[in-house]
């Protein structure tokens, strides 16, 4: 039986990929214990969920050894001294371009390595896409990435990963979002693929009503006012449950 192929380029014999990198298990587990859940949730509605405690362990079979030690490295290096502060709650600063991107970059590697948790039928990335991020970081369109001031129940880290498919009856679309949550620091992607030639309203995505305006922080695509983090509002755990599911219908009771 042939190997898997890598993810990001055409090497076989893939090698396990942390979820959360080390970097971050230490750096929760400094002083306090570091919990890790995920939920995936289907379109059929099912949701399945992983629980494991004491360090972050959960691996997927995404990179060959090659990318997880060459570009994916280089980018968790540059990443660290940025995420470390915002993740344990330090001082505000000061989000230029270049940090907004860098985070996005990121945050959507994230999201394309958490893809690789759910069935092949349901994962958004194109081959070349990927291949494409794993050249020169280049985040595909029809992305946006959002970050938020989370002070809620997960004291180490959440992700949920949701399928998305909207639009009206002459035109469907379909997308994808992934939320995590670590430390104080709560990271939302979107993205989402449109039908060619569909009109302009059926391109219209659903948002669940919340106090997004005052507890969100858009990089991605990036605010040239350079904002400053951390916004003004927090993410608390009640928000944090719509906020994961924002994009989806059914949901029951406000944000608050």
């Amino acid at each position: 039986m042939p190997s898997a192929l890598c993810a990001f380029c055409p090497k076989q014999e893939v090698s396990n990929e942390h979820i959360w990198p080390r970097w971050i298990s230490r750096l929760l587990a400094a002083g306090r214990k570091a919990r890790f859940d995920t939920t995936l949730t289907r379109l059929s509605g099912f949701r399945k969920s992983w629980y494991s405690f004491d360090e972050m362990n959960l691996t997927v079979n995404v990179a060959c050894e090659r990318c997880n030690n060459g570009w994916m490295s280089n980018l968790e290096n540059l990443a660290k001294p940025i995420l470390s502060p915002m993740i344990t709650g330090a001082d505000k600063t000061v989000m230029s371009i270049e940090r907004q991107t860098l985070i996005a970059q990121w945050s959507v590697k994230m999201a394309m390595v958490c893809e690789y948790m759910e069935k092949e039928a349901t994962r958004l990335y194109q081959r070349a896409e990927r291949e494409r991020f794993r050249e020169d970081q280049t985040i595909p369109e029809n992305h946006m990435v959002w970050l938020a001031h989370y002070r809620g129940d997960h004291y180490g880290a959440h992700h949920s990963s949701n399928p998305l498919i909207f639009g009206d009856i002459k035109a469907r679309h379909v997308g994808h979002y992934t939320t995590m949550a670590v430390g104080q620091l709560a990271i939302q992607v979107l993205s989402v693929r449109f039908r060619k030639s569909a009109s302009k309203a059926s391109r219209s995505l659903w948002v669940r009503p919340g106090p997004w305006e005052s507890t969100l922080q858009q990089v991605w695509p990036t605010i040239r006012n350079h904002p400053i983090w951390p916004p003004n509002d927090i993410l608390t755990q009640s928000r944090f449950e719509v906020f994961e599911m924002r994009f989806h219908h059914a949901i029951s009771g406000p944000a608050r």
